[in-house]
């Protein structure tokens, strides 16, 4: 697993007349999903793209798992470690899927049957059957079908962490939506360090463990979904996630961030899905005229209850 720690970094690009990033001091836990947020030009994608290296500080340190990237740390290897998912794919139109998956893999190393075994492994993780997909090529899919190879390819090595920029900002609602539902799962699964890049307020809210807001260079905010918006730290912050709009905030705070313990013996009444909104949990409540509702993962397991008041105490 990896912990990534930024401290007072620093970027300078020339002639611009402040800094891209300006004394970033962050610290991201190991099986995060962390979402970098802000409006164009704030600096969350030159801060991703420092973690591989694709830009140098001006000043200050990145160190994964206390290790600092800059101080004897081999660029390549640091990158081979590394999953990187963007919003174009970058999958290579002259290979298969298959070949595509296979680039880290190949490089490592592996032999060709672990490879192989890899690549149908991930196809099904990522929803597409390995006997249908393995031999197409990236303009034989949908550009939701590109995104999951994309995906896809990002995990081949087995890496701890993975940075993603906008992956799914080309996309339509209705496969982004699905998209987001299928990394919250493979994310369960994995438990991987995720540093994700987006400027969507919606998307942030629903897949971020933590969201670290920037402005200008600077990081103003960083929290979970419900602190960002229960307790904004000043007015850029509250207008950019609409902190005073109850209906969004129920409509994007998974119903798992707020959910209590299951007590052992206790009756399981109605279920919900972690994943789902506290819109759905509140109309659920409604319609079954139940004091509370089980929460239950993909396999219909209980992991917790959730309760009028605790949607009630969420929002404020």
């Amino acid at each position: 697993m990896s912990t990534i720690r930024f401290e007072k970094v620093v970027k300078e690009f020339a002639g611009m007349v402040r800094p891209a990033l300006n004394g970033i001091d962050l610290t991201v836990d190991s099986g995060q999903f962390i979402v970098l947020l802000g409006p164009s030009g704030c600096g969350k994608t030159t801060l991703l793209k420092m973690v591989n290296r694709l830009h140098e500080p001006t000043s200050g340190d990145i160190l994964i798992d206390d290790q600092s990237i800059y101080n004897g740390m081999d660029v390549i290897h640091l990158r081979r470690k590394i999953g990187y998912v963007i919003q174009q794919t970058g999958l290579f139109p002259h290979m298969t899927v298959e070949e595509n998956i296979s680039i880290v893999p190949n490089l490592m190393k592996w032999p060709e049957e672990k490879t192989k075994s890899r690549v149908d492994e991930l196809l099904d993780m990522v929803a597409l059957p390995p006997n249908e997909f393995r031999e197409r090529y990236p303009a034989q899919m949908s550009g939701g079908q590109q995104q999951r190879v994309g995906v896809a390819r990002a995990l081949a090595g087995d890496p701890d962490l993975i940075l993603m920029d906008e992956p799914f900002g080309a996309i339509d609602a209705i496969t982004r939506t699905d998209l987001q539902d299928s990394l919250l799962k493979l994310q369960r699964q994995l438990r991987k360090t995720i540093l994700f890049v987006t400027h969507d307020v919606d998307e942030a809210l629903r897949l971020a463990d933590k969201i670290a807001i920037l402005r200008e260079g600077q990081l103003v905010q960083y929290g979970t979904p419900l602190q960002i918006l229960t307790q904004p730290n000043d007015d850029f912050v509250s207008e950019l996630v609409g902190a005073d709009d109850i209906v969004r905030q129920l409509g994007q705070i998974r119903v798992e961030t707020i959910m209590e313990p299951l007590l052992d013996g206790g009756p399981i009444k109605q279920t919900i899905y972690q994943d789902e909104s506290l819109r759905v949990a509140l109309s659920d409540l409604v319609k079954s005229k139940q004091d509370f509702l089980t929460v239950v993962d993909s396999g219909k397991q209980p992991l917790g209850t959730i309760t009028y008041d605790n949607i009630r105490n969420s929002v404020g």
